[in-house]
């Protein structure tokens, strides 16, 4: 139960904090019965996508993908004319009959993803490592490709 102080702000109409908590259940409502209806439809596996990084370092561009319980053979890195695709499988690990689940925030399925560049890279010498969850794709810059500067008229 709440302490007189609590009941007594709660009763004013100029608490800003009255509806927050509607607000909050609002949502939870929300999320959960939108994850029961794509469960129901039968895609369990549509929130799975692992977050990219692109930089450049210079002499190449590089992907980093966050890929925390996905196993090095369940990666593919494929190059295909200046396409590069990168697709994974998180697999549900077997269920103890005795477990429980109470909650899980943790989705499973598969990913693929594609980028092009918007200039050449070296396709022969991509490099690709799955190091402590993360997998980092290289794409050398062909030699001696450098910025053409363009003329203001």
């Amino acid at each position: 139960m709440s302490n007189p102080l609590q009941r007594w702000l709660d009763q004013k109409d100029g608490n800003p904090f009255r509806d927050l908590s509607k607000l909050e259940s609002s949502f939870d409502r929300f999320f959960h019965e939108m994850m029961k209806t794509k469960k129901t439809l039968g895609q369990h596996d549509f929130s799975f996508s692992p977050s990219c990084e692109i930089t450049d370092d210079g002499p190449n561009y590089v992907l980093k993908f966050d890929m925390p319980g996905v196993k090095k053979e369940n990666i593919k890195v494929e190059v295909n004319n200046g396409m590069l695709t990168v697709s994974a499988e998180r697999k549900e690990e077997k269920k103890q009959e005795s477990a429980k689940k109470f909650l899980s925030e943790v989705f499973y399925g598969t990913y693929s993803r594609s980028f092009s560049s918007p200039v050449p890279v070296d396709e022969k010498n991509i490099d690709a490592k799955f190091e402590n969850g993360v997998l980092t794709v290289k794409l050398p810059k062909p030699a001696g490709e450098k910025a053409k500067e363009i003329a203001i008229q």
